[in-house]
């Protein structure tokens, strides 16, 4: 089974390896009343990550994908605080943190930028870590569907291609989130993500959002 991607080429269940981790994930935080009154809902899937499953096309060169994200539906008007990926990748790659409305009949990004973060990397490209990325408290619609995602274009990169990893859901588990899937981009130029329609699985990546409303 493989899902479609930019410019007619697919990422196949190849690319979604076993690997060994000892990466440890805290359980799902409740909704809970925040600091200004209103309600801080957490959605996501980390917890259901097994420790080993992963996708590892992301990267700096020609044959890796420079974005890799997950489209996101609140359910009410909120504000998203924050996004966060677990991840496996290189300190010497940099890579910024997006987000974008999602036309999903393309499929591909709609509109400007609602938000763009600074470049930044992990600190050890020997094990999983939870890369996070604080929005400032970003206005979304409720019922509008967004994407959230890392890439690596736009910024220097090391001369040789170095892949790197996103963990995803086991098996089992692998679509626990309705309100979109695991998408990327092979595009090389950042207005390609537009016009040139993203690869999708039905699955996702394990990730986190955090949204007030």
């Amino acid at each position: 089974m493989t899902r479609r991607r930019g410019k007619g080429r697919a990422l196949g269940l190849g690319a979604l390896v076993v690997a060994m981790s000892t990466a440890v994930l805290a359980p799902a935080i409740p909704a809970h009343a925040g600091a200004t009154g209103g309600t801080t809902t957490v959605v996501g899937t980390m917890r259901w990550w097994n420790g080993t499953q992963r996708s590892a096309a992301f990267g700096n060169g020609d044959n890796l994908a420079p974005a890799y994200g997950q489209v996101i539906t609140p359910v009410s008007d909120s504000t998203l605080d924050q996004f966060v990926f677990l991840v496996k990748l290189d300190p010497s790659v940099l890579v910024r943190g997006f987000v974008y409305r999602w036309n999903a009949g393309t499929p591909a990004l709609s509109g400007a930028p609602l938000w763009v973060g600074k470049a930044r990397h992990t600190t050890s490209g020997t094990g999983y870590e939870k890369l996070h990325l604080d929005t400032g408290g970003l206005a979304l619609t409720g019922g509008k569907r967004y994407v959230v995602f890392l890439s690596t274009l736009g910024i220097p990169q090391p001369d040789s291609p170095t892949a790197g990893e996103f963990a995803v859901p086991s098996v089992n588990h692998r679509d626990e989130y309705s309100g979109g899937g695991f998408v990327y981009s092979y595009s090389k130029v950042r207005s390609e993500w537009h016009t040139v329609a993203w690869g999708r699985f039905s699955w996702d990546l394990c990730f986190r959002a955090v949204l007030t409303s």
